[in-house]
């Protein structure tokens, strides 16, 4: 019996795997078909790169195949597919759309990304976000995978069913996947934003450092780098750079509420809510004492922090950036 699938598709790179069960050494070939033409065939002859739920575990080594459609599509495809030569078995996840729209969130932290995750989630259902919850605790440790992460493994994490990209990366690598995104993104108030990120640190560090002041907590954990204008780093902003974040991004949500941006985000990405699924960021629930040991240092001068982030902030709420989603 012959099984098989398309395990990724990044826009350029197609993958999966097929062998037949009765005969595991038997070789087989697989024919791409692109809008119903034959493109490409490639020989089943590599082992499967080892990725956590991949959906599949074959037994047999010689069972992967990879092709590279670059040449084979344009602006215009609407259907690859993947057929095992010599039959009319097609393989699982075939008549996948090359030119699909799906939306890259980038998540800036402590910015309502999380929240913004789990509500497309809910209304959109699990197999259309990447990382879902489940894949995000059992295979990625609670983390979003790295950069590095993206780069290698990008056609195995994203499915023909995927329709929202969520991750902690830069602009500029996500210029650098092969796959033609909607970039969006929530802009966070740049000091209420800095304030939450160290809490966030504190809640997680601050006891097992034994920091006798912030100052001190700062610098026992190399915090400076991690904290400075990381709104700014993430987009890939300069001084000089603003009007380039209109080609980039389809959207750049910045209202001064926080929750408004969450809303704008949610509906662009698919998922109509009503408002009153938005938590209230009222941070009533922090850590007591994180608050009373960020009042007790006023002497830090938290707006070294986050020059650049304000100059971003500032051309972004003064509407002096334009950006809207383009027409699907």
């Amino acid at each position: 019996m012959i099984q098989g699938s398309i395990l990724g598709f990044n826009g350029k790179m197609l993958d999966g795997w097929a062998f037949d069960s009765r005969d595991e050494s038997r070789g087989l070939s697989i024919e791409i078909f692109v809008d119903g033409i034959l493109r490409e065939v490639v020989k089943v002859d590599g082992n499967i790169p080892f990725i956590k739920n991949r959906g599949f575990h074959p037994t047999g080594d010689k069972c992967y195949w990879r092709v590279d459609l670059e040449d084979c599509l344009t602006e215009n495809s609407k259907c690859v597919e993947a057929r095992v030569k010599g039959t009319e078995i097609y393989l699982q996840n075939s008549g996948l759309n090359p030119n699909r729209e799906i939306f890259f969130f980038l998540h800036i932290p402590k910015s309502g990304g999380t929240t913004v995750r789990k509500l497309v989630e809910s209304y959109l259902g699990s197999e259309a976000i990447f990382p879902s919850s489940d894949q995000l605790k059992n295979d990625f440790g609670g983390s979003y995978p790295t950069s590095l992460d993206f780069l290698d493994n990008f056609g195995v994490y994203i499915k023909p069913e995927t329709k929202v990209v969520f991750a902690h990366i830069p602009l500029s690598i996500v210029k650098k996947l092969p796959l033609n995104f909607k970039v969006v993104t929530i802009l966070r108030e740049p000091k209420a934003r800095l304030l939450s990120h160290v809490k966030h640190f504190g809640r997680h560090q601050f006891k097992e450092s034994r920091a006798k002041s912030f100052d001190s907590f700062i610098d026992m954990h190399d915090l400076s780098r991690r904290l400075t204008d990381v709104q700014s780093r993430m987009l890939s902003f300069t001084d000089q750079g603003v009007e380039v974040l209109k080609e980039e991004f389809s959207l750049i949500a910045c209202n001064s509420s926080l929750e408004e941006s969450i809303m704008e985000v949610c509906e662009a990405l698919g998922a109509r809510l009503d408002g009153d699924k938005i938590p209230k960021y009222n941070h009533s629930n922090h850590d007591s004492r994180v608050d009373q040991w960020i009042r007790d240092h006023q002497s830090l001068e938290l707006s070294k922090f986050i020059q650049l982030d304000m100059l971003l902030w500032q051309h972004i709420s003064a509407k002096q950036l334009d950006t809207h989603l383009h027409e699907a």
